[in-house]
């Protein structure tokens, strides 16, 4: 849902989207505490997870209309590319071992950052590898193949459990 345009909405906004930009490290992520840009690591200090929660906040506060500064979309967007890993996906630290979630949350960043570099904004998809290769990398994910059951078991029915048709209810 969106927040309606109310004067105190945006003054609050302001102040996180401000804090969310200045808090990430200059290598363009986040970790558990905001850095301060001026003394922010330039490498190593940071995860990816965090990083993409810091993104959205900053998304978010750009989708209600708050200024951002052009090179924060630069800087996350080299981030992003910068740690994708050889089979296309994404993991929490260093590139290593790709995750699922880590590898939307990757190709989730990339886009929300193109979005905000296009000069003009453009509504057509353009060719981008990076982000290819990481929907390859889920497309091509064991966790959604025909037949597979996937979940916690002591949250499935018992005809999800046993594999047996599961009505919509």
């Amino acid at each position: 849902a969106q927040l309606p345009p109310k004067p105190e909405y945006k003054k609050a906004l302001q102040r996180v989207t401000a804090q969310l930009v200045s808090g990430m490290n200059r290598a363009g992520g986040y970790t558990y505490k905001l850095s301060q840009a001026s003394t922010a690591p330039r490498i190593g200090n940071f995860d990816n997870s965090n990083s993409q929660y810091g993104l959205l906040g900053v998304w978010a506060g750009a989708e209600f209309g708050i200024e951002t500064p052009n090179n924060y979309w630069t800087v996350s967007n080299q981030f992003w590319r910068s740690l994708q890993c050889k089979d296309g996906g994404w993991d929490y630290h260093q590139p290593g071992n790709s995750t699922l979630s880590m590898t939307a949350a990757g190709v989730a960043s990339l886009y929300v950052c193109q979005e905000y570099m296009q000069e003009p904004l453009r509504l057509e998809s353009k060719e981008d590898a990076a982000m290819d290769r990481g929907l390859a990398r889920l497309h091509a994910s064991t966790l959604t193949a025909s037949g597979a059951i996937v979940g916690t078991p002591q949250f499935m029915s018992p005809e999800q459990a046993e594999g047996r048709r599961v009505d919509a209810r």
